[in-house]
């Protein structure tokens, strides 16, 4: 939905990683509709991601990132309230636990 309500969208592809990184697509959502490419084919309903039968279940309150590496992550703990992510509230010092430094 975000993306349909977009002014303007690029598409990178034509994979991830060492794959993509070229421009498969620029312009509007409506006329990304009309095109081939794998993005479009989740739009218009030609593939779609399965939703698992059971779902994790979540205490609702914060969400956990457990052994990230990527860049400067290093193999932290963090936890977030939702509220950050909903933009309720500015993040403060207050939000974020570190640990397994």
């Amino acid at each position: 939905d975000m993306m349909i309500a977009a002014d303007y969208m690029i598409d990178m592809g034509p994979k991830a990683g060492r794959l993509g990184g070229e421009v498969v697509f620029e312009g509007t959502p409506q006329a990304m509709l009309q095109t081939d490419t794998l993005t479009s084919q989740y739009f218009n309903g030609k593939k779609e991601i399965e939703i698992p039968a059971k779902r994790r279940s979540g205490n609702a309150k914060s969400i956990w990132i457990r052994g990230a590496r990527g860049n400067n992550l290093k193999n932290r703990l963090r936890t977030t309230s939702r509220s950050i992510l909903l933009k309720e509230h500015v993040p403060v010092a207050e939000d974020w636990e570190l640990s397994l430094r």
